[in-house]
Parts: C-alpha cells; sequence; structure tokens
C-alpha cells in the first residue's frame, strides 16, 4: 500500500511538471460562434491572427463607461477627485436611461460607490454623475 501511495505520489508529480503539447485542429472550438465581431491581434508585432467582420461598424457600448473610468482614475491620481468625496446625483444623471442602478435625484454617493457601480453594473447615470461634477 505505501508503495503505491509513492507511487501514485510521483507520478502524479511528473504529470503536473512535464510540458505536454496539445493539438487543437481536430477539436477546434469556435470561441466567437456567437458573437458578430472579433479580432485577434499579436501585441508584439500587430498581426492579425484572426478575425471576424472586423472591418464593420458597432455600438461602442459600455465602451464609453471604461473611457469615463479612465478619466476619473486620472483624476484621482491628479487629486482633483477623492475617492471618499460625496457627490449628489441630478435630474439629468436620473434620466440617463440605459443600464441604470436607480438613484434618486439629489442622492447622495460617494466616489468610491460610483466606481464600483460603474464597473459592476456599468450604470449609466454614475458616469454622468462625476461627469457632471468633475470632469
Amino acid at each position: 500500500m505505501k508503495k503505491s501511495l509513492i507511487l501514485f505520489v510521483i507520478v502524479s508529480l511528473f504529470l503536473t511538471i512535464v510540458p505536454f503539447n496539445v493539438r487543437a485542429d481536430e477539436d477546434f472550438v469556435d470561441i466567437t460562434k456567437g458573437a458578430r465581431n472579433a479580432i485577434l491581434m499579436d501585441f508584439d508585432s500587430g498581426d492579425i491572427l484572426y478575425n471576424k467582420n472586423a472591418t464593420s461598424n458597432v455600438a461602442i457600448a459600455s465602451l464609453t463607461k471604461m473611457m469615463g473610468l479612465i478619466l476619473i482614475f486620472e483624476a484621482i491620481e491628479q487629486g482633483g477627485l477623492k475617492k471618499n468625496e460625496v457627490l449628489v446625483t441630478s435630474k439629468t444623471a436620473k434620466e440617463m436611461g440605459g443600464t441604470q442602478i436607480w438613484l434618486e435625484e439629489g442622492e447622495k454617493i460617494s466616489v468610491n460607490d460610483l466606481i464600483k457601480g460603474i464597473v459592476m453594473a456599468s450604470a449609466n447615470e454614475l458616469v454622468v454623475t462625476i461627469k457632471q461634477s468633475h470632469l
């Protein structure tokens, strides 16, 4: 029993340490099957390795929120905005539409919580609240 346990441990270690080459050409899985558009590019060379309708126009959706987050973090870094600062939601923000966490006009929320809502809920009114206050 002791010898079989030692053998099992040695084989297990061997299998986890030794790299194996895996061929995927026979079992290719198209991860873009449900996507209308996709592109895969080599970061270093800039070569396009794969594309699926890569040049067609598409709605930018939450990419605007990602840009908003970049501006928010830059404002925090430069000292123009503090994470613990409390902002007040405007009527414009409340009526923004799209994805929201349903803040009411005049509701107070910290910048830190606004960031969480933008990241986790993709909430439009939170980006508008920060933009109207600082950006």
